[in-house]
């Protein structure tokens, strides 16, 4: 999502920065308390938050990668750095716990719900793992005994986002599959790190993937293309494909 130039619109909401931590070498996870019991969002949403900068409003979309009700009033981002976006540049390099800013609702199509169907596969390439985790969180919460996979795709181990989030939550729950995948890696990988290989039609081909599932896809555009391509070509339904491409 691009950051731009706007007037303060209203029905925002006032959200305090509680947390900043490092995720990645060019991540950080930022925890804010929301000032308001009505803010509300579904799994795969994404916010706008506006900041005032050099006497100009500017404004930036995130994904949300908390699950709505995991935390009562508290949200979590994961942003990466830039230094083409206002907000982003100054989240990632200047934001301290107590910094207030003003978000919206929940917004965005590509949502979960549990009465979808009881299989569940995400996809996932760099940052792109955002809005899944807020997805994976609330499909272990909602249907604890359905089955999900994640195939996460990233450059190198250490580019992985919510690694241990994700370990955990598998070894927490039988029916949660996470498959890591590098891209770009130099040295021998972690066990915990699977294949070395991009995710293509081939690698989907390689995972006998249930056709009955519902797919969401979240990643670089060229990705989100292929993995399109690849589960159609599997016969898989495309309404059952689920994803949002932002220009």
């Amino acid at each position: 999502m691009t950051d731009h130039t706007a007037a303060l619109p209203g029905n925002l909401i006032t959200a305090t920065l509680l947390q900043v931590t490092p995720e990645t070498p060019t991540i950080k996870r930022f925890v804010f308390e929301v000032n308001d019991p009505d803010f509300c969002y579904l799994p795969g949403q994404w916010i706008d938050l506006f900041l005032e900068l050099e006497g100009k409003i500017q404004v930036g979309g995130y994904s949300l990668t908390s699950a709505p009700g995991e935390v009562n009033r508290k949200i979590e981002l994961a942003i990466q750095s830039s230094e083409k976006h206002p907000v982003t540049h100054h989240l990632y390099t200047q934001a301290q716990p107590g910094l207030q800013v003003h978000i919206s609702q929940g917004q965005g199509a590509c949502v979960y719900d549990p009465d979808m169907g009881e299989q569940l596969v995400l996809i996932a390439g760099g940052v792109g793992i955002t809005p899944l985790m807020s997805i994976l969180r609330s499909a272990v919460m909602l249907s604890p005994d359905a089955p999900v996979a994640l195939l996460y795709s990233a450059h190198t181990p250490e580019d992985f986002a919510f690694a241990e989030d994700i370990r955990k939550l598998a070894e927490q729950y039988e029916n949660v599959l996470a498959v890591f995948t590098c891209t770009d890696a130099k040295a021998p990988l972690p066990e915990w790190v699977h294949f070395d290989r991009r995710i293509d039609t081939a690698f989907l081909k390689d995972k006998h993937l249930p056709l009955t599932a519902n797919y969401f896809i979240c990643g670089p555009q060229r990705m989100i293309a292929e993995v399109e391509e690849g589960l159609l070509e599997l016969a898989v339904p495309a309404g059952q494909i689920h994803y949002e491409k932002w220009h």
